[in-house]
């Protein structure tokens, strides 16, 4: 052994640390490792690109001001996390007691683990409520825990509702003949918080310089749309405002829909000469009501559950709705092609009836059915579109259901698994997708019948199919 090397040997040997202070010391940096990791992971799941109600997580910076907003029971912890300087945070609910993990779900291995991934055995309903409606969509972050990003806009306190919906997985689960009715459960009654937190704050001290603001209703002053960019799609994330006394506006966060704003004339004078034509529903009717309504220079009273098509004339402008609940009379597409009824717009959507109906209306649809029968509508459009260009295509989501859940397989957490899935179908392809589900999603207790949209909802959905068909006809100026 060279001599340095012995030299320092031996004086290691001399200078041994005791074992048992060896032990403490690996202790503590088993301690300090896990934490730091531990943080790595949090703030690597905060950084996540991931798209909710207008708010991506990697907006959300740590360190943020958390505090306890408890619950009714010692099953959850619900912690808010906000920075009212920005009005940016997220709602951590946390299942610490009887948390389900998932038995079998599905019959098809795909779904199932979909299902697992990224659903959870919970479903949440979370809004934040002043003049604005902003909805806080969850997302599973694993082990019985969700996060739910959101962002205010308006200056103020805001109240903050949660309410858990559904457990156990029944909200999504395919083996519906184990799901338990919801009458007089989940959604009625199980509130995590029995009163809302009525204490968020949103200061956002650059609101009013960096944007222009107007004043609408008594006291009420909201983001100037005109400052914003014209939107380049229907599937903007946005939150509803209370743009004057009974009257809510959709409002994207970072565009806007001119048509919002237009007049019947002006709005009449962009599809001069047209033909429009909607296919699916009811559902898909009401919104052909509001459509109609957005050119018409009288209103048409809307009779969402009137049965069979029709066909509108206001000026050149002629509307037609076929109804067609399961989009399976292709055929007819084609006529209004190269027969008398041509079209120049064509409005297509479905999933209630595969959602909401009974096995003898040939409802319950598993979503791996739904998804191949998305899929292949896609491609039916695209095969319609290629066969004449000029005519513009679009894809009408389902809204969120309006009632409470009538029974376990009624719920929008199922629907919106079937919306998303017909959503990328059609961006697939290239056919355009006006995202009705998040339009109606903060307004679920604005139905009049309990089923169908007739109101401010169906008017701004109404009014951003507009905007895509006058943007593309260049009478809108990005």
């Amino acid at each position: 052994m060279p001599r340095d090397a012995k030299h320092f040997a031996e004086r290691g040997s001399a200078n041994r640390i005791p074992k048992p202070l060896l032990l403490i010391g690996a202790i503590l940096f088993l301690v300090c490792s896990s934490i730091v990791s531990y943080v790595q992971i949090i703030q690597a799941y905060l950084n996540q690109p991931n798209h909710v109600s207008g708010v991506t997580t990697n907006q959300i910076s740590l360190p943020m001001p958390c505090r306890s907003i408890g619950g009714d029971t010692s099953e959850f912890a619900v912690n808010l996390c906000h920075d009212e300087n920005t009005c940016r945070g997220y709602v951590e609910i946390r299942h610490v007691a009887n948390c389900t993990e998932a038995g079998r779900l599905s019959d098809d291995p795909d779904t199932e683990a979909f299902l697992k991934k990224n659903c959870g055995p919970d479903a949440y309903e979370i809004k934040f409520i002043q003049h604005e409606v902003v909805v806080a969509r969850a997302q599973y972050k694993g082990y019985c825990r969700h996060i739910a990003p959101y962002q205010l806009s308006i200056p103020g306190w805001h109240s903050l509702f949660v309410r858990h919906l559904y457990q156990g997985y029944e909200a999504v689960t395919e083996y519906f003949d184990r799901r338990q009715p919801k009458w007089n459960a989940h959604y009625h009654k199980n509130k995590l918080i029995s009163r809302p937190v009525d204490d968020v704050s949103c200061i956002h001290p650059t609101l009013d310089r960096a944007t222009r603001t107007r004043q609408v209703g008594k006291g009420i002053v909201l983001p100037d749309t005109t400052s914003k960019p014209v939107c380049q799609s229907a599937t903007e994330t946005g939150r509803w405002v209370y743009a004057a006394p009974n009257q809510w506006e959709w409002d994207p966060y970072n565009c806007t829909y001119p048509t919002l704003q237009w007049s019947r004339e002006k709005g009449a004078k962009c599809l001069d000469g047209r033909v429009i034509t909607f296919l699916g529903d009811s559902q898909q009717r009401s919104i052909y009501y509001a459509f109609l309504n957005r050119v018409s220079p009288t209103k048409i009273a809307n009779n969402p559950k009137a049965m069979g098509g029709r066909i509108d004339q206001v000026g050149n402008i002629t509307l037609v709705y076929h109804t067609d609940p399961w989009l399976d009379k292709a055929a007819c597409w084609y006529a209004t092609l190269n027969g008398t009824k041509r079209t120049d717009v064509f409005v297509a959507g479905f999933g209630n009836w595969p959602a909401a109906g009974s096995i003898g209306a040939q409802g319950k649809w598993s979503d791996k059915k739904y998804r191949a029968h998305a899929q292949l509508k896609a491609s039916e459009l695209l095969a319609f579109k290629a066969s004449s260009p000029e005519v513009l295509i679009y894809w009408l989501g389902m809204p969120a259901f309006p009632h409470p859940p009538i029974d376990s397989r009624r719920n929008n957490q199922r629907l919106l698994h079937m919306v998303q899935s017909a959503a990328d179908a059609m961006k697939a392809v290239g056919i355009p997708v006006v995202d009705s589900y998040q339009f109606s999603e903060g307004m679920t207790g604005t139905s009049l019948d309990g089923s169908h949209y007739v109101n401010h909802v169906t008017a701004s959905i109404a009014a951003a199919i507009l905007s895509e068909n006058c943007r593309e006809l260049g009478h809108i100026k990005a």
